[in-house]
């Protein structure tokens, strides 16, 4: 069969192709359009004003805490999260991490790298911890959570761990990367002391760019640090200082925050309330029309912005990936590792339509006939 193709394309040699995985997602004509015009130089008034006003527009989406300031860096999300344990997590700090799958072991194998000693909250795949049951140590100062666990489409409590951070004063530092618009998530409610957001998942940007909303607690701990981080390009201070002139150290992606400006824009102008119903809707339409085919959701904590499946007849979830690609030019997110032939995952971020979805169901109708 031919399946209908409207919106979600990717074009590569003449072929036409839908993009169903988790970064890069499908983006906006507005935003393609702006990536193909020419930079301006950025040290300029003109410049500046763009980059402050990208930055009271995340916090303002975030109900980040007053005083909060973003630390734009030119990085993809790993290099986001990096710079914050770099940053945030003390030589002597045995950070609390949870880890249930790609990304929250790749906290770990971060801060292990950095010579830090972590309090590890390993969980099986698929499940959530139970927060009462988790352990500091005395020299315990900080807690680690990827928002939701993209690579097995967990969705992390994150107001008991918030209430379980205030309660032992814990700095609470939460990834956001592909959280971020398709989630509610409100940093002076929950507390939280640093979000990390990329550009290229929930909000539909290219990859290059990962944003850092630091909380007050944050700052002061950033500013009360010797300057000894060991880095100069990733040192918070060097970002801080620079940021109330809305200028960065070093030479940011021009172009993506210029497509940031225009995304924020329309952010404020329809409500994040508006992006977070629109990915629930599209997660709804795709889940609630698979029970016929041989696949199982494979956790029941799924966020809005992905569902996280396996199949249920003994196909290796990586052949499905390949399969699709190859038969109806359609990418579905494979896994890694020993997940890689047990969990694929579908997306519901950027720039997706009812129509989209139903184009995929009808992929999946056609394979398994």
């Amino acid at each position: 069969m031919t399946v209908w193709l409207r919106t979600n394309i990717l074009k590569k040699n003449n072929d036409t192709f839908m993009n169903f995985t988790v970064g890069p997602v499908p983006m906006d004509q507005e935003i393609l359009d702006i990536g193909s015009e020419q930079l301006p130089y950025f040290r300029t008034e003109y410049f500046s004003k763009i980059v402050l006003q990208c930055q009271q527009k995340l916090l303002d989406s975030v109900n980040a805490p007053l005083n909060s300031k973003v630390i734009f860096l030119v990085s993809s999300g790993t290099g986001g999260m990096e710079a914050v344990c770099l940053n945030l997590i003390s030589i002597d700090d045995e950070p609390v991490i949870i880890n249930g799958g790609g990304f929250g072991e790749r906290f770990v194998n971060i801060c292990t790298r950095q010579g830090k000693k972590v309090n590890e909250v390993k969980i099986p795949y698929g499940k959530r911890p139970d927060v009462s049951k988790i352990k500091i140590t005395e020299k315990t100062k900080s807690f680690i959570v990827n928002g939701h666990e993209t690579s097995t489409g967990v969705l992390y409590q994150l107001d008991e761990m918030a209430e379980y951070c205030l309660h032992n004063n814990l700095m609470y530092i939460v990834d956001a990367i592909s959280l971020y618009t398709t989630d509610p998530i409100d940093m002076s409610a929950l507390s939280i002391d640093a979000l990390i957001i990329g550009s290229q998942k929930g909000i539909a940007l290219p990859p290059g760019m990962t944003f850092i909303i630091l909380s007050p607690k944050a700052i002061d701990h950033v500013r009360n640090r010797s300057r000894t981080t060991g880095s100069l390009y990733l040192d918070f201070n060097e970002y801080l200082d620079n940021i109330d002139r809305g200028q960065t150290p070093f030479t940011p992606s021009v172009g993506i925050i210029l497509q940031l400006y225009s995304q924020l824009n329309k952010f404020e102008k329809n409500g994040m309330d508006f992006y977070h119903r629109k990915a629930s809707n599209l997660a709804s339409l795709f889940r609630n029309n698979i029970s016929t085919f041989p696949l199982e959701l494979f956790t029941k904590y799924m966020p809005n912005a992905l569902t996280a499946l396996t199949t249920t007849n003994g196909e290796s979830a990586s052949d499905l990936v390949n399969n699709f690609i190859t038969r109806y030019k359609i990418y579905l997110n494979p896994n890694g590792s020993e997940l890689s032939d047990k969990v694929f995952r579908v997306s519901h971020m950027g720039n997706q339509s009812e129509d989209d979805v139903r184009s995929l169901l009808s992929a999946f109708e056609d394979y398994y006939r």
